[in-house]
């Protein structure tokens, strides 16, 4: 019955409002997940919209949490990607704070750094390769020149200066 729902409803807000508070004080993914479960059971005896629309703001600032404390959580783990989609995920939400827009955006400036990294490591990989394939003494110390411009790390560093000492009495 009506009256039946609207008493279910006001019990599970009371549970969601009970485990918000609990959860901005421990800010865990496991404390946001109780909200958010007591808000769906809220949300199936919500009748009117006032309720709908009380459930939906809990629930959208419970996601929220629980979204960035999942990011950070794959950000410790390394996965960048997964991170980044989280965060973009919990700033998609209502309102995200400042933190979560800053530590969003610090992820992206990770992110495309990773990846020029990567693409560096590619084209060092790339032409070293290419260098250490080259029959012709002058044109592969002009790959490992190119090899050692590209080159990020101390160990290529030094690969392909020890490939170019090599070459120098043949070339």
């Amino acid at each position: 019955s009506g009256e039946q729902k609207t008493e279910a409803y006001r019990r599970w807000m009371d549970n969601a409002d009970a485990a918000r508070f609990d959860a901005a004080s421990r800010d865990t993914i496991e404390a946001w997940k109780r909200v958010l479960d007591a808000c769906t059971k809220a949300a199936e005896n919500a009748q009117t919209d006032p309720e709908r629309e009380a459930v939906a703001a809990v629930r959208s600032e419970a996601g929220q949490r629980r979204d960035w404390l999942l990011a950070r959580e794959a950000d410790t783990k390394g996965d960048l990607d997964e991170a980044l989609r989280l965060a973009a995920l919990a700033c998609n939400a209502a309102s995200p704070p400042k933190a979560l827009v800053d530590y969003h955006a610090a992820l992206e400036v990770r992110k495309k750094t990773a990846d020029a990294k990567a693409a560096l490591k590619r084209e060092y990989n790339r032409l070293a390769g290419a260098a250490t394939a080259e029959k012709d003494p002058v044109k592969a110390a002009d790959l490992w020149k190119l090899a050692l411009a590209a080159a990020e790390d101390q160990a290529d560093v030094a690969a392909a200066n020890s490939a170019l000492s090599t070459l120098a009495p043949e070339i």
